[in-house]
Parts: structure tokens; sequence; C-alpha cells
């Protein structure tokens, strides 16, 4: 009787585990444009700032946000005002107690200028999974609809969406409110 009672009570909390680490990954909702595909834009003011200015910042974030920025940056067209490139990120899956890359997740990353603003795009996460059965495809995040065998890869996936476009935007709000170094006279 009491083993009866203990393998019940085991078997609903294994139950409450699973179905909330289910529901967890649930909670996360991308941003997305009119056609699905997910995409974190806005535009930002910044008061009494030329193109010029502007331009030079972000060329700035961009040096101290990739290893190596000119391999990342695809565009650079200071008379245009726009800077556009492309990287990736790592996808790490923690499964029986053993963390283990899973895949890459890329997308590319555009700001324009104008005086007293710019606008950022952080869109295209395409994402590549390794080794996890059959999902050898890529596929653009928005349009993940995971096995039941892959859907914790897939919860990761999302989460390491949101937290490197989170950390994207706020590095990228941070460096554009600086002087850049050229417009510094604190040498």
């Amino acid at each position: 009787m009491k083993r009866n009672n203990f393998i019940l009570k085991m078997t609903l909390i294994l139950a409450l585990v699973t179905a909330s680490n289910y529901v967890k990954g649930q909670d996360i909702v991308l941003p997305s444009d009119s056609t699905g595909k997910t995409i974190y834009t806005e535009v930002v003011p910044v008061d009494s700032t030329s193109k010029n200015e502007l331009y030079l910042r972000a060329k700035e974030w961009f040096a101290r946000s990739y290893n190596s920025s000119k391999s990342v940056i695809q565009i650079d067209d200071k008379e245009a005002g726009v800077i556009s490139g492309k990287a990736f990120t790592k996808v790490f899956v923690t499964m029986m107690g053993v963390t283990k890359h899973a895949g890459n997740i890329h997308y590319s990353v555009t700001v324009y200028f104008k005086n007293n603003r710019y606008k950022y795009e952080i869109k295209d996460w395409i994402c590549s999974a390794d080794g996890i059965r059959s999902l050898v495809e890529t596929s653009e995040v928005s349009n993940i609809k995971p096995d039941a065998w892959s859907v914790k890869f897939w919860e990761k996936a999302k989460s390491t969406v949101n937290v490197e476009a989170q950390t994207l935007i706020n590095s990228l709000k941070e460096e554009m409110a600086k002087r850049s170094p050229a417009q510094s006279n604190d040498w």
C-alpha cells in the first residue's frame, strides 16, 4: 500500500514537472511583423544628434558587440544611413543533466540613421538544429512547429532568440546614447 502511494506520488510529481516545463516555454511570445515573421524593431529618438554621429555610434556598437564586426557587417553605407549585418548565436540544451550544443540561430541586424533618431531591425531568425533526430532542417523561428520529441529544443530556441534580441537592443540603446569616441574630447 505504501509502495503504491509512493509510486502514485512520484508519477504525479513527474507529470507536474513535465507539464510546468512545457508550459514555461509556451509563455514566450516573440514579436512578429504582418507576415508572421519574428522581428524586433523600434524607432528611437536621440535629441540633438546628427545622422553622422549616430552612424559613428552604431559602428562602435558593432565593433563592441561582435568578435569581428568586419565579418558580421554586410552593408555599411554612411551616406544612405544604414549599417546591416548577419550573425548567429548558439543554442544549448540540457538533457538528463548534460548540457550540449544543439544548434545555431542566425539573424540579421540593421540600424538606419536620420538626424535625431535611428531605427533598428533584428530579424530573419533562422534556426538550425544539430543532431536532434529528424530536425536537420532549418526553419524560421516563427514557423517552428515541433514534434513531441523536440519540444524542449524549440522552447530553448525561442528563449535564446528573446534573450539575444533583448541583450542586443539594450546594448545598442546604451551605445547610441553615448557620444562617439571621435566626438569626445575626454582623452
